[in-house]
């Protein structure tokens, strides 16, 4: 019976200090009004342009593909958990370069769902030629 007691306990306090997801931590795929780049999609299409910078390298060997990144814009516009998704570049370089451009962004509008400031999930393909 001691030892029943002492399991009971013991598993009242681990689910007594067990985090559970709150609202805040939902990443919506879809939501209300979905983030948006500062200046929309051409600005945001000419920054990944003039911020793309592959080794000489790896122009040489003629890389050409994309790269699928998945990122999230959080509640206050920051771009973060940014991942590849897919190359088809097959250049690890290139990955690694459209990460760090995805994750240089400036803060986003971000998105809203039910009146509220949300996470949202974005998936962004960068085009290598």
């Amino acid at each position: 019976m001691k030892n029943y007691f002492f399991l009971l306990f013991f598993l009242s306090s681990y689910f007594g200090f067990a985090q559970f997801p709150t609202v805040n931590d939902t990443i919506y795929n879809i939501v209300e009004e979905m983030p948006d780049f500062p200046g929309g999609m051409s600005a945001m299409n000419s920054f990944i342009a003039n911020n793309i910078k592959l080794p000489d390298s790896e122009k040489l060997k003629g890389v050409h593909g994309y790269v699928n990144v998945t990122f999230v814009i959080d509640e206050n516009g920051n771009v973060g958990e940014v991942k590849v998704a897919k190359n088809t570049t097959n250049s690890s370089r290139a990955a690694a370069e459209a990460i760090r451009v995805v994750k240089s962004m400036p803060k986003w509008t971000p998105g809203k769902q039910g009146g509220k400031f949300v996470k949202v999930s974005y998936y962004l393909p960068v085009k290598f030629t």
